[in-house]
């Protein structure tokens, strides 16, 4: 799924097709693909802040930092494979 569908994969169902397709050209996607896209950053801000001050107090090994690290960057390349592969195209 790419990152642009992210909206669809958080939707709670709440929103049909007929709330997607507004008459009065509201970008009813747009504004989902936003307000996904901020849970979605928030989520990983939260989780990398506790994950650092457990690793600052101690309560996790520098190889479970470095897992968690690893982890976050994985994820972070494979929302952005679009733009790393235009990037090794582009010469």
């Amino acid at each position: 799924m790419t990152k642009n569908a992210n909206y669809r994969k958080n939707n709670d169902r709440t929103h049909n097709s007929s709330t997607y397709h507004k008459k009065d050209g509201t970008p009813i996607r747009h504004l989902l693909k936003q307000e996904a896209k901020k849970e979605i950053e928030e989520t990983y801000r939260i989780q990398y802040n506790e994950r650092l001050q457990q690793f600052k107090n101690g309560e996790i090994t520098e190889e479970q930092w470095k897992e968690f690290c690893s982890y976050c960057l994985g994820k972070i390349m494979e929302e952005n494979q679009d733009v790393l592969v235009r990037l090794k195209n582009r010469r």
